[in-house]
This record gives C-alpha cells, sequence and structure tokens, in this order.
C-alpha cells in the first residue's frame, strides 16, 4: 500500500512472523530527495484487542512518563495528555488538542 502527503511518499508492507503471533509492519519513508528510511514495527496479534487505555497502561511500563493519546485514521496525533514520572518534587502535565488543524 502507498500513500502520499505533499513531499513525502510512504510504501507501507504488512506480513506475519513464522509463528503467526506478530504482523511485522514495515514503512519505507521518502522525503522529497532525501535518503529513504526503513522502519519496522511488530504488532501482537494472538489475543484479541481489549481497549486502547490497556495498550497504552502496558506501554508506560517502559517510559519514565505516562500518557494517553488519541490518533486519527492516518496516525497522527489529534489530542492527549501525558505528564513525566520525577523524583525532584515537580509536579505537572500536559494536555494537548487539535482543533481545525490547529493544536
Amino acid at each position: 500500500m502507498k500513500s502520499k502527503e505533499g513531499l513525502c511518499s510512504k510504501e507501507y508492507n504488512y506480513t506475519l512472523s513464522c509463528d503467526y503471533k506478530y504482523v511485522i509492519w514495515r514503512i519505507k519513508e521518502k522525503q522529497g530527495n532525501l535518503i529513504e528510511k526503513t522502519s519496522y514495527s511488530a504488532i501482537f496479534v494472538a489475543k484479541p484487542y481489549t481497549a486502547a487505555v490497556d495498550v497504552t497502561e502496558r506501554r508506560n511500563l517502559v517510559y519514565n512518563f505516562r500518557s494517553l493519546l488519541a490518533r486519527n485514521t492516518k496516525g497522527h496525533l489529534i489530542s492527549g495528555i501525558y505528564f513525566p514520572l520525577l523524583n525532584d518534587g515537580e509536579n505537572y502535565f500536559t494536555i494537548f488538542y487539535l482543533d481545525n488543524g490547529i493544536k
């Protein structure tokens, strides 16, 4: 599958792992005449999807901040809340949202 937005073109390729537990998602991205960049992601599919909050909570286990994000169908962020886990006594968080293309 291919997509193009302005000067950026992306090519997506999905394959199953040998044990059928993961979908391997490859993205080839090229911006104008720059060098092509390839990235890979693995999506676990052996169990049913439960909820976005459950997935976010698991991802948060490995980062030193917490977040809950919403994305549109193209994967672009449209809103969210996040905050760092700090031991320095400072407490703060960030909320953001997209309103008519303005963050």
